[in-house]
This record gives structure tokens, sequence and C-alpha cells, in this order.
């Protein structure tokens, strides 16, 4: 990190002071069975740019709403908050994201005990009143499911057509925009397949950057080099053979028949509006 970041970012003391505040209160309410700390913040941050994250645990699914709703309103009291979201999974299953003053993120999902299941890989419970948690997330983890490669490949092939087709029409039409969006969702159905490939979690490019060189290198050929047609024209090219290039791959893998003939008239069509 920077002189210039060192002066703008919360520091790593002040992260680990966050923390520790946090955990100190959450301890407080009798509410909740436990806390896990969860991501790298469990094994003492991946490193200067590392966030927050931490799973709150209730006894109760009556709990969960209410906790979450307190403490929502109790951490915007123990911390300047710049910024806030709110993701509900279900009626007993929340998270809230918080961006402090000085930039630093804070992440706490609320759970309760019926629902526990360990979604990532590193954890440390913080403090456990029931004595289940621990518990519950190696079972939860040992008994996760791997990536299901075929749904990836049938979700995938299944939709590239209505990517490859609008991005080419807006295109032809001059809606630039809407054929850059269009564009990125067919990118990320490579993703989607790669991920399944080699057993990553690509979600919202979480492992992206772990997959192999080539196939990253390859992949910058999908990116427009600007917004003019021919340059969108280029890249929706090579996001197709990227494209048909994983899912052969893919289908390989599943024993499933490879998508030839789809590729071959997708590439027909641009090929006629080159």
């Amino acid at each position: 990190m920077t002189s210039e970041e060192n002066a703008l970012l919360y520091t790593a003391a002040q992260r680990q002071e966050t923390l520790d505040r946090l955990l100190a209160a959450l301890a407080t309410d009798e509410r909740i069975a436990g806390v896990i700390v969860v991501g790298s913040g469990s094994v003492g941050f991946e490193d200067a740019y590392s966030d927050v994250d931490l799973d709150v645990v209730m006894y109760a699914a009556d709990d969960v709403a209410p906790v979450c709703d307190a403490w929502t309103e109790r951490i915007r009291a123990m911390f300047e908050v710049w910024g806030q979201f709110s993701t509900n999974y279900a009626p007993d299953s929340f998270l809230r994201g918080f961006l402090l003053a000085n930039y630093l993120e804070v992440d706490i999902g609320f759970v309760h005990l019926g629902n526990l299941q360990a979604g990532k890989w590193r954890w440390q419970v913080a403090f456990d009143r029931s004595g289940q948690i621990e518990a519950i997330q190696q079972r939860t983890w040992a008994e996760r499911q791997e990536p299901d490669a075929r749904a990836a490949y049938e979700h995938a092939v299944g939709g590239i057509w209505h990517y490859v087709l609008h991005v080419a029409v807006a295109t032809r039409r001059g809606q630039i925009w809407r054929a850059l969006h269009d564009l990125d969702a067919a990118r990320l159905l490579i993703f989607e397949l790669a991920g399944a490939r080699y057993k990553l979690d690509v979600t919202r490019g979480r492992q992206a950057d772990q997959l192999p060189a080539d196939f990253l290198s390859a992949l910058e050929a999908t990116l427009p080099g600007s917004s003019a047609p021919g340059d969108i024209l280029r890249a929706l090219r090579a996001v197709t053979v990227c494209f048909f290039e994983q899912a052969r791959a893919v289908a390989a893998m599943i024993g499933s028949e490879p998508p030839d003939a789809l590729a071959e008239r997708l590439q027909t069509l641009l090929d006629r509006w080159r």
C-alpha cells in the first residue's frame, strides 16, 4: 500500500479494532448464539485491502429479523457509516453491508442455527454459546455439493445464442450500449463454463484470476477496444470462439455431445455480418 493510500484507507490496526469492537458488542446480546468470522479475516486477513465478514447466528428463527434490524441501527450508532446495502435471502436469512468512514467494508450475515451452513472454506468461530456452531460448519462444508458441471453447461449453451444474436442485431441497429451490455452477459457464460471445467467459484469473479493463464489471455480478445460497431463485432466473434472452446471441453467432461452445429450456425451469421 502506498503512502497516499495509507493516508486515505483504514489501517490494519483500525480494521482489527473495528472487528474487536463488533465482536465484543455482539457478545452482549443474549439472543445471539454465536458469531463466526469468515473469509480471510478468519486467518489474519489476506492483505491490506481485505474487509470484515461476519456471520451472526441466532438460536431462534423468530429472532433473526429483529436482531438484524437492531444491529443495523446499532452499527450506525457505533461507527460513521457512509454507505449501506441490504440483501434478504429468505424470511430468516439476511445480509447487511456497511461502508465505514475510512473505506472499510463490513459485511454481516444474520441466520439461525437451523439454517446455518458453511459457505466459505475459511472460518473461525469467535464465540459460541450453543456449543454447536463449529460442528455444523464442519458437517455442512463436508456435505456441500460440488458445482454441477452439467447444469452449468446446459444453462450456458442454452443461452449463448440469445446473447450472440442480440449483440449482433443491436450493433447493426446502432444500439451500442445494449450491444455492450449483452456482450458482457455472453462473456459471463464463458466464465460459467470455465468455472465448471476447472472447479473454481467464479461467481462475481471470486476465483476468476485463478483460471489458467492461456484461457485468460484468450479472453482478452473478447474485450472491445472501443464502442465502435466494428470493435464490438470483433469482440463478439472472439466471445463466440472462446465460448465454444470451453463448451466442447465441458461437454467431453460430462459425456455430452459437443454443440458443434450451434457453433457453426452462429459463426455463419457473424461471418455474413463481418
